[in-house]
Parts: structure tokens; C-alpha cells; sequence
């Protein structure tokens, strides 16, 4: 069910930020889903008994849709998509940031 729900918002999230018409609209987008989803994994994180498999499958899925948007020929929506996920979680929890960012 949980798998489900995550390809349907991957796939809903990715089907909006490319039917945004207008090139600032979509990047526009693309920087609020990617506040969007830092916020969702700061959420997660949070959580005392999460798995660290759910966080890992989490920022799986973030890398996919920035896959995504560069399939689609939007590398620049997906450097921005990135930047502002990883801006949002610096900024918020620079502790957890550094933990992924070192991951990488």
C-alpha cells in the first residue's frame, strides 16, 4: 500500500512540474516540490521508530524523479528540484544534511 502511494505521488509530482506550462512555472514547481518533499523527510525523520530503510527509500525516490525530469529533457527543473530539497534540509536540519550529504 505504502509502495503504491509513493509511485503514485512520484509519478503525480513529476506529471506536474512538466505540464506546467511556461519554463519559470515549471521550475517554479520544481523548487516547491522539492521544499515540499524536504519537508516530508524531515517529517519522517523525526519519527522515533522509522526505519533507516524508509529514509533510505525516501531520498531514493527523490534521486528518481530528478531522473525523471532529466528523461523528460528538464535538467534544469531537476537541478532545481535538488537544490531546493537539499537548501530546505540544510537550512532546517543541518545535522541530518550533513549525515545524507555524506552518504552521497
Amino acid at each position: 500500500m505504502l509502495r503504491r502511494l509513493v509511485a503514485y505521488t512520484l509519478t503525480l509530482s513529476v506529471s506536474v512540474i512538466l505540464s506546467c506550462s511556461g519554463e519559470s512555472k515549471r521550475e517554479s514547481a520544481a523548487r516547491e516540490r522539492g521544499i515540499a518533499d524536504a519537508d516530508d523527510f524531515i517529517g519522517l525523520a523525526s519519527q522515533k521508530k522509522i526505519a533507516q530503510m524508509k529514509l533510505e527509500g525516501f531520498l531514493l525516490g527523490v534521486r528518481d524523479k530528478a531522473n525523471r525530469l532529466k528523461q523528460a529533457g528538464e535538467d534544469k527543473a531537476a537541478d532545481i528540484y535538488i537544490d531546493s530539497f537539499e537548501s530546505r534540509l540544510h537550512d532546517s536540519v543541518p545535522d541530518l544534511y550533513e549525515q545524507i550529504s555524506s552518504k552521497n
